[in-house]
Protein backbone atom coordinates (compact mmCIF):
# COMPACT_ATOMS: atom_id res chain seq x y z
CA UNK A 1 0.00 0.00 0.00
CA UNK A 2 3.29 2.69 0.96
CA UNK A 3 4.69 2.01 -2.29
CA UNK A 4 1.53 2.84 -4.11
CA UNK A 5 1.28 6.21 -2.62
CA UNK A 6 4.34 6.63 -3.25
CA UNK A 7 4.47 5.47 -6.72
CA UNK A 8 1.20 8.01 -7.46
CA UNK A 9 3.11 10.69 -5.55
CA UNK A 10 5.83 10.61 -7.62
CA UNK A 11 3.95 10.10 -10.62
CA UNK A 12 1.94 12.97 -9.73
CA UNK A 13 5.18 15.54 -9.11
CA UNK A 14 6.29 14.43 -12.69
CA UNK A 15 3.59 14.55 -14.27
CA UNK A 16 2.57 18.17 -12.64
CA UNK A 17 6.23 19.55 -13.63
CA UNK A 18 6.22 18.02 -17.10
CA UNK A 19 3.21 20.05 -17.63
CA UNK A 20 4.61 23.53 -16.16
CA UNK A 21 6.06 26.50 -17.61
CA UNK A 22 9.55 27.38 -16.96
CA UNK A 23 11.56 30.39 -16.62
CA UNK A 24 15.22 30.27 -16.39
CA UNK A 25 16.96 33.93 -15.50
CA UNK A 26 20.18 35.36 -16.54
CA UNK A 27 21.70 34.67 -13.37
CA UNK A 28 21.18 30.60 -13.63
CA UNK A 29 18.32 30.70 -11.20
CA UNK A 30 14.92 28.46 -12.83
CA UNK A 31 11.21 29.07 -12.10
CA UNK A 32 8.43 26.11 -12.24
CA UNK A 33 5.08 27.41 -12.43
CA UNK A 34 2.30 29.26 -14.82
CA UNK A 35 3.43 32.02 -17.35
CA UNK A 36 0.83 34.64 -17.36
CA UNK A 37 1.60 37.79 -19.32
CA UNK A 38 3.92 40.66 -19.96
CA UNK A 39 3.17 44.09 -20.77
CA UNK A 40 5.55 47.24 -20.74
CA UNK A 41 8.52 45.02 -20.29
CA UNK A 42 6.73 43.68 -16.84
CA UNK A 43 6.77 39.87 -16.82
CA UNK A 44 4.41 38.26 -14.53
CA UNK A 45 4.52 34.74 -13.38
CA UNK A 46 2.84 32.48 -11.06
CA UNK A 47 5.57 29.92 -9.43
CA UNK A 48 4.62 27.10 -7.84
CA UNK A 49 6.64 28.07 -4.66
CA UNK A 50 6.54 31.95 -4.68
CA UNK A 51 3.15 32.74 -5.74
CA UNK A 52 3.15 35.24 -8.30
CA UNK A 53 6.14 37.63 -9.29
CA UNK A 54 6.87 40.61 -11.22
CA UNK A 55 10.50 40.46 -13.31
CA UNK A 56 11.77 42.63 -15.82
CA UNK A 57 12.75 40.85 -18.98
CA UNK A 58 15.87 42.14 -19.18
CA UNK A 59 16.44 39.75 -16.27
CA UNK A 60 14.44 36.37 -18.20
CA UNK A 61 17.03 34.33 -20.23
CA UNK A 62 14.52 31.88 -21.18
CA UNK A 63 10.92 31.41 -21.68
CA UNK A 64 9.69 27.59 -21.92
CA UNK A 65 5.64 26.86 -21.92
CA UNK A 66 3.28 23.84 -22.11
CA UNK A 67 0.70 26.34 -24.36
CA UNK A 68 1.48 28.19 -27.43
CA UNK A 69 2.61 31.86 -26.43
CA UNK A 70 1.21 35.34 -28.44
CA UNK A 71 4.05 37.55 -28.88
CA UNK A 72 2.95 40.68 -29.66
CA UNK A 73 4.98 43.18 -32.08
CA UNK A 74 5.19 46.81 -31.90
CA UNK A 75 4.16 46.69 -36.08
CA UNK A 76 1.20 44.81 -35.15
CA UNK A 77 2.61 41.15 -36.14
CA UNK A 78 1.68 38.29 -34.01
CA UNK A 79 4.15 35.51 -33.27
CA UNK A 80 3.10 32.18 -32.02
CA UNK A 81 5.65 29.94 -30.24
CA UNK A 82 6.32 27.64 -26.77
CA UNK A 83 9.52 29.25 -26.62
CA UNK A 84 11.23 32.50 -26.08
CA UNK A 85 14.68 32.88 -26.17
CA UNK A 86 16.72 36.13 -25.23
CA UNK A 87 20.55 37.39 -25.80
CA UNK A 88 21.64 40.21 -25.92
CA UNK A 89 19.32 42.69 -27.25
CA UNK A 90 17.58 40.30 -29.15
CA UNK A 91 15.00 37.55 -28.57
CA UNK A 92 14.21 34.18 -30.67
CA UNK A 93 10.90 32.16 -30.93
CA UNK A 94 10.35 29.10 -32.34
CA UNK A 95 7.00 28.76 -34.30
CA UNK A 96 4.68 26.28 -33.85
CA UNK A 97 3.23 26.21 -36.75
CA UNK A 98 5.99 24.59 -38.93
CA UNK A 99 8.28 27.94 -38.66
CA UNK A 100 11.74 27.82 -38.74
CA UNK A 101 13.52 29.71 -35.46
CA UNK A 102 13.26 33.77 -35.95
CA UNK A 103 15.45 36.65 -34.35
CA UNK A 104 13.95 39.91 -33.63
CA UNK A 105 15.46 42.58 -32.16
CA UNK A 106 14.21 43.38 -28.36
CA UNK A 107 13.14 46.60 -29.21
CA UNK A 108 10.46 45.07 -31.50
CA UNK A 109 8.92 43.62 -28.75
CA UNK A 110 5.19 44.67 -27.55
CA UNK A 111 3.37 42.15 -25.18
CA UNK A 112 3.46 38.63 -24.81
CA UNK A 113 -0.09 37.08 -23.83
CA UNK A 114 -1.64 40.58 -23.49
CA UNK A 115 -4.81 40.21 -20.96
CA UNK A 116 -7.84 40.96 -23.35
CA UNK A 117 -9.21 44.22 -23.25
CA UNK A 118 -12.95 45.82 -24.02
CA UNK A 119 -13.81 45.82 -27.63
CA UNK A 120 -14.50 49.71 -27.17
CA UNK A 121 -12.03 51.95 -25.19
CA UNK A 122 -13.67 55.51 -23.65
CA UNK A 123 -11.34 58.14 -22.35
CA UNK A 124 -11.79 61.89 -22.33
CA UNK A 125 -11.06 64.86 -19.83
CA UNK A 126 -12.91 68.08 -18.59
CA UNK A 127 -11.17 70.91 -17.22
CA UNK A 128 -12.27 74.91 -16.54
CA UNK A 129 -10.90 77.92 -15.30
CA UNK A 130 -11.96 81.49 -13.90
CA UNK A 131 -10.26 84.26 -12.25
CA UNK A 132 -11.45 87.58 -11.27
CA UNK A 133 -9.84 90.70 -10.32
CA UNK A 134 -10.93 93.77 -8.36
CA UNK A 135 -9.44 96.81 -7.37
CA UNK A 136 -7.81 99.54 -9.16
CA UNK A 137 -8.35 97.15 -12.66
CA UNK A 138 -10.84 94.98 -13.40
CA UNK A 139 -10.78 91.97 -15.11
CA UNK A 140 -12.63 88.37 -15.60
CA UNK A 141 -11.92 85.24 -17.57
CA UNK A 142 -13.50 82.12 -17.85
CA UNK A 143 -13.02 79.23 -19.87
CA UNK A 144 -14.62 75.36 -20.25
CA UNK A 145 -12.84 72.87 -22.23
CA UNK A 146 -13.21 68.98 -23.05
CA UNK A 147 -12.95 65.91 -24.82
CA UNK A 148 -13.69 62.36 -25.95
CA UNK A 149 -12.15 59.65 -27.38
CA UNK A 150 -14.05 56.51 -28.49
CA UNK A 151 -11.60 53.74 -29.64
CA UNK A 152 -11.98 49.93 -30.99
CA UNK A 153 -9.54 48.14 -32.57
CA UNK A 154 -10.46 49.78 -36.27
CA UNK A 155 -12.18 52.51 -35.45
CA UNK A 156 -11.75 55.98 -33.40
CA UNK A 157 -14.18 58.92 -32.87
CA UNK A 158 -12.15 61.95 -31.11
CA UNK A 159 -14.41 65.08 -30.15
CA UNK A 160 -13.21 68.37 -28.53
CA UNK A 161 -14.38 71.90 -27.92
CA UNK A 162 -14.07 75.10 -25.84
CA UNK A 163 -15.66 77.87 -24.79
CA UNK A 164 -13.30 81.07 -23.81
CA UNK A 165 -14.74 84.55 -22.41
CA UNK A 166 -12.66 87.99 -20.98
CA UNK A 167 -13.84 90.95 -19.73
CA UNK A 168 -11.83 94.31 -18.83
CA UNK A 169 -12.97 97.42 -17.85
CA UNK A 170 -11.90 100.37 -19.99
CA UNK A 171 -10.77 103.77 -19.26
CA UNK A 172 -14.13 104.94 -19.10
CA UNK A 173 -15.39 102.48 -16.15
CA UNK A 174 -17.34 100.40 -18.51
CA UNK A 175 -16.97 96.76 -18.24
CA UNK A 176 -16.65 95.07 -22.02
CA UNK A 177 -15.98 91.65 -23.25
CA UNK A 178 -12.96 91.71 -25.04
CA UNK A 179 -12.55 87.76 -26.05
CA UNK A 180 -15.43 85.33 -26.45
CA UNK A 181 -14.84 82.43 -28.90
CA UNK A 182 -15.93 78.65 -29.32
CA UNK A 183 -14.53 76.03 -31.16
CA UNK A 184 -15.99 72.58 -31.94
CA UNK A 185 -14.26 69.29 -34.13
CA UNK A 186 -14.92 65.96 -34.65
CA UNK A 187 -12.45 63.78 -35.87
CA UNK A 188 -13.17 59.93 -37.40
CA UNK A 189 -10.21 57.48 -38.02
CA UNK A 190 -10.53 54.39 -39.72
CA UNK A 191 -7.53 52.08 -39.36
CA UNK A 192 -6.34 49.67 -42.27
CA UNK A 193 -3.66 48.56 -40.25
CA UNK A 194 -2.66 48.82 -36.56
CA UNK A 195 -0.64 51.98 -37.67
CA UNK A 196 -2.26 53.30 -41.15
CA UNK A 197 -5.33 54.96 -40.81
CA UNK A 198 -7.88 57.62 -43.06
CA UNK A 199 -9.88 60.24 -41.49
CA UNK A 200 -12.30 62.80 -42.23
CA UNK A 201 -12.22 66.21 -39.88
CA UNK A 202 -14.70 68.80 -39.24
CA UNK A 203 -13.83 72.15 -37.11
CA UNK A 204 -16.14 75.05 -36.53
CA UNK A 205 -15.03 78.13 -34.90
CA UNK A 206 -16.72 81.16 -34.08
CA UNK A 207 -15.44 84.41 -32.61
CA UNK A 208 -17.63 87.45 -31.24
CA UNK A 209 -15.24 89.81 -30.67
CA UNK A 210 -12.90 89.12 -34.37
CA UNK A 211 -16.43 89.09 -36.54
CA UNK A 212 -15.97 85.59 -36.94
CA UNK A 213 -19.53 84.64 -37.81
CA UNK A 214 -18.27 81.45 -38.89
CA UNK A 215 -15.00 79.07 -39.97
CA UNK A 216 -15.80 75.28 -41.39
CA UNK A 217 -12.51 73.64 -41.66
CA UNK A 218 -13.27 70.33 -43.55
CA UNK A 219 -10.89 67.68 -44.18
CA UNK A 220 -10.49 64.00 -45.45
CA UNK A 221 -7.13 62.43 -45.33
CA UNK A 222 -4.64 59.78 -44.41
CA UNK A 223 -2.20 59.36 -41.26
CA UNK A 224 0.12 57.57 -39.26
CA UNK A 225 -0.03 56.13 -35.37
CA UNK A 226 3.80 56.49 -34.51
CA UNK A 227 2.91 55.22 -30.73
CA UNK A 228 -0.70 54.48 -28.68
CA UNK A 229 0.27 53.60 -25.49
CA UNK A 230 -0.14 55.00 -21.55
CA UNK A 231 3.00 56.76 -21.84
CA UNK A 232 3.44 57.93 -25.84
CA UNK A 233 0.40 58.80 -28.05
CA UNK A 234 1.73 60.02 -30.91
CA UNK A 235 0.24 60.54 -35.03
CA UNK A 236 1.01 62.73 -37.73
CA UNK A 237 -1.79 62.70 -40.45
CA UNK A 238 -2.30 64.94 -43.58
CA UNK A 239 -4.85 65.49 -46.59
CA UNK A 240 -7.02 67.85 -48.90
CA UNK A 241 -10.29 69.77 -47.43
CA UNK A 242 -12.41 72.60 -47.68
CA UNK A 243 -12.02 75.76 -45.46
CA UNK A 244 -15.42 78.18 -45.76
CA UNK A 245 -15.35 81.49 -43.38
CA UNK A 246 -17.54 84.27 -42.86
CA UNK A 247 -16.77 87.97 -41.42
CA UNK A 248 -19.35 90.36 -40.73
CA UNK A 249 -19.21 93.64 -38.95
CA UNK A 250 -20.29 97.13 -38.64
CA UNK A 251 -20.24 100.11 -40.85
CA UNK A 252 -21.60 103.62 -41.11
CA UNK A 253 -24.09 103.15 -44.01
CA UNK A 254 -23.17 104.80 -47.18
CA UNK A 255 -26.83 104.81 -48.05
CA UNK A 256 -27.81 107.05 -44.67
CA UNK A 257 -31.25 105.41 -44.46
CA UNK A 258 -29.76 103.40 -41.43
CA UNK A 259 -27.29 104.31 -38.92
CA UNK A 260 -25.04 100.65 -39.52
CA UNK A 261 -24.41 98.44 -41.69
CA UNK A 262 -23.20 95.45 -42.51
CA UNK A 263 -20.07 94.77 -44.40
CA UNK A 264 -19.91 91.08 -45.14
CA UNK A 265 -16.42 88.88 -46.56
CA UNK A 266 -16.38 85.13 -47.29
CA UNK A 267 -14.11 83.12 -48.59
CA UNK A 268 -14.32 79.80 -49.58
CA UNK A 269 -10.29 78.02 -50.59
CA UNK A 270 -9.32 73.95 -50.75
CA UNK A 271 -6.42 73.31 -48.31
CA UNK A 272 -3.95 70.98 -47.84
CA UNK A 273 -3.56 69.76 -43.77
CA UNK A 274 -0.87 68.48 -42.11
CA UNK A 275 -1.03 68.35 -38.47
CA UNK A 276 0.22 65.95 -34.91
CA UNK A 277 -1.56 64.51 -32.11
CA UNK A 278 0.90 64.15 -28.79
CA UNK A 279 -0.12 63.15 -25.46
CA UNK A 280 2.77 62.17 -23.42
CA UNK A 281 3.15 60.93 -19.70
CA UNK A 282 6.56 61.29 -18.76
CA UNK A 283 5.82 61.04 -15.12
CA UNK A 284 2.93 59.32 -13.41
CA UNK A 285 2.16 62.76 -11.69
CA UNK A 286 2.45 65.16 -14.89
CA UNK A 287 1.55 65.38 -18.24
CA UNK A 288 1.53 67.11 -21.74
CA UNK A 289 -0.67 67.33 -24.62
CA UNK A 290 -0.08 69.08 -27.79
CA UNK A 291 -2.01 69.47 -31.34
CA UNK A 292 -1.16 71.32 -34.24
CA UNK A 293 -3.21 71.42 -37.77
CA UNK A 294 -1.57 74.07 -40.74
CA UNK A 295 -4.31 74.40 -43.60
CA UNK A 296 -2.44 76.64 -46.92
CA UNK A 297 -4.43 77.49 -49.32
CA UNK A 298 -3.81 75.17 -52.15
CA UNK A 299 -3.99 78.14 -54.71
CA UNK A 300 -1.39 80.13 -52.77
CA UNK A 301 0.29 79.24 -49.31
CA UNK A 302 1.42 82.12 -47.99
CA UNK A 303 -2.96 82.24 -47.25
CA UNK A 304 -3.35 79.85 -44.29
CA UNK A 305 -4.43 79.19 -40.71
CA UNK A 306 -3.00 77.69 -38.17
CA UNK A 307 -4.29 76.10 -34.82
CA UNK A 308 -1.73 75.01 -32.07
CA UNK A 309 -2.19 74.28 -28.43
CA UNK A 310 -0.18 72.76 -25.65
CA UNK A 311 -0.83 72.09 -22.04
CA UNK A 312 1.02 70.85 -19.53
CA UNK A 313 -0.93 68.39 -15.99
CA UNK A 314 -0.07 67.79 -13.30
CA UNK A 315 -2.40 65.20 -11.39
CA UNK A 316 -3.37 65.89 -7.82
CA UNK A 317 -4.67 62.44 -7.87
CA UNK A 318 -4.99 59.54 -10.54
CA UNK A 319 -7.98 61.90 -12.20
CA UNK A 320 -7.68 65.42 -10.76
CA UNK A 321 -4.90 67.68 -12.04
CA UNK A 322 -4.18 71.32 -12.36
CA UNK A 323 -3.43 72.51 -15.97
CA UNK A 324 -1.45 75.71 -17.43
CA UNK A 325 -2.98 75.57 -21.60
CA UNK A 326 -1.85 77.73 -24.56
CA UNK A 327 -3.34 78.30 -27.54
CA UNK A 328 -2.85 80.42 -30.80
CA UNK A 329 -4.67 80.55 -33.73
CA UNK A 330 -3.42 82.22 -36.46
CA UNK A 331 -5.31 83.87 -39.68
CA UNK A 332 -3.18 84.93 -42.41
CA UNK A 333 -5.91 86.57 -44.29
CA UNK A 334 -8.28 88.01 -41.38
CA UNK A 335 -11.54 90.22 -41.95
CA UNK A 336 -11.52 93.69 -42.14
CA UNK A 337 -10.49 95.14 -38.48
CA UNK A 338 -10.19 91.81 -37.28
CA UNK A 339 -6.90 90.17 -36.14
CA UNK A 340 -4.95 87.39 -37.40
CA UNK A 341 -3.44 86.08 -33.99
CA UNK A 342 -5.91 85.28 -31.22
CA UNK A 343 -3.96 83.97 -28.11
CA UNK A 344 -5.30 82.44 -24.93
CA UNK A 345 -4.00 81.24 -21.55
CA UNK A 346 -5.73 79.41 -20.01
CA UNK A 347 -5.00 77.96 -16.02
CA UNK A 348 -7.64 75.47 -14.64
CA UNK A 349 -8.81 72.30 -12.57
CA UNK A 350 -9.84 69.32 -14.51
CA UNK A 351 -10.87 65.53 -14.15
CA UNK A 352 -9.55 62.59 -16.66
CA UNK A 353 -11.06 59.50 -17.10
Amino acid sequence: MRIKIIIMIVVTSVYSISFADEIIFKNGEHLIGEFEELEEGKLVFKSQIAGEITVDIDKVQDIYSEKVLEIHLKDGEILKSKTFKSEADHFAVEGAEERKEQTFAMSDLSAINPPVKSKVRWSGSISAGFTSSHGSSFSENGSVIGDIVMRTAKHRITINGRYVVERDEDDSGDKQTTTENFVIQGKYDYFFTKKFFGYLSERFKKDHIDDLDYRYTSVIGAGYQWSETDKLNFNTYGGPGLLQEKYSSRIPDPTGEKIWAKDVQRKEDLILQTGYHLAWKPHDKVSFVSNFTFNPSIDDFSEYNLTYDAEVRAFITKSLFSSFKFILDYDSTPGEDSASTDTDYILGFGWQF
